[in-house]
């Protein structure tokens, strides 16, 4: 869903990088391709420090950075999915995306409580929380208004 929304802010409006620690970026651009979202301003990085990928967003120029997923970065000195990192991380992403007016996408896993990788903090750190459940899109908390729920539907080229 996010790789198709990026392909379409990247034709429209302007550079999107995503960064995937989940899967290889081969991957990704596979998925990519699937769904369409192929252009040329779309870009994959493959890091798992958080320096890194926001040195390549600012070399790219990105108005929009997805990262997939909050778990596999590490920042500074701390250990990828680590209480500590994660805090970090979820505090630097949505700071350094109000410093270059980029819009940034957190992609969290959930625990098995229920609750989103980050606890309690991750949601005071952001705008939106979304949930995708069974091909329900909802919003849990939205900082300008509610949106509502979505129901999804996957095709041979993505959710629609």
């Amino acid at each position: 869903m996010l790789g198709q929304w990026a392909g379409g802010v990247a034709e429209r409006i302007g550079p999107v990088l995503i960064a995937t620690g989940e899967e290889s970026g081969d991957d990704v651009r596979v998925r990519l391709a699937r769904t369409g979202s192929t252009s040329d301003r779309l870009y994959v990085s493959e890091s798992s420090e958080w320096a890194d990928v926001a040195r390549e967003a600012e070399q790219v120029g990105a108005v929009a950075l997805v990262v997939d997923s909050l778990q596999t970065l590490a920042i500074d000195d701390l250990r990828p999915a680590s209480p500590s990192a994660i805090h970090a991380v979820s505090l630097a992403l949505p700071a350094w995306g109000r410093r270059h007016d980029c819009a940034v996408w957190i992609v969290c896993q959930v625990r098995s409580d229920g609750d989103a990788a980050g606890g309690t903090r991750l949601p005071h750190a952001v705008d939106v929380v979304m949930e995708l459940q069974r091909g329900l899109l909802a919003t849990s908390k939205n900082r300008h208004g509610p949106i509502g729920r979505v129901k999804l539907r996957m095709t041979a080229r993505g959710l629609v």
